[in-house]
C-alpha cells in the first residue's frame, strides 16, 4: 500500500512539474510501470528473504523508495533542486 502511495504521489508531482514547464527526463515513464517494478520487487523480496526482522526492514524500506521521486520532483519545482 506505501508503495502504491508513493507511486501515485510521483505521477502526480510529475504532472504538476510538466504543467509547469519542465520536462521529463525518463521519456517513457509510466506510474503503472513503477508500480509493477516496485510490487515484483516487494513480492520477489518477500519469497527470497526468512521470516523475521531484516526481511520486514527491507520489504518496508523498499516501499519507502517509491517516494524519492515524490522528493525529487518538488526539490524541482521549488527550485532546491535542478533535476538529473
Amino acid at each position: 500500500m506505501i508503495a502504491a502511495v508513493g507511486v501515485a504521489m510521483d505521477f502526480a508531482t510529475t504532472q504538476v512539474g510538466l504543467a509547469r514547464g519542465f520536462l521529463e527526463a525518463h521519456l517513457l515513464y509510466s506510474p503503472v510501470y513503477s508500480l509493477v517494478i516496485f510490487w515484483a520487487l516487494l513480492t520477489v523480496a518477500t519469497l527470497a528473504l526468512p521470516t523475521g526482522k531484516a526481511r520486514r526492514m527491507f520489504i518496508f524500506a523498499i516501499a519507502w523508495l517509491t517516494f524519492v521521486g515524490v522528493f525529487n520532483n518538488v526539490f524541482v519545482i521549488t527550485g532546491i533542486f535542478r533535476g538529473l
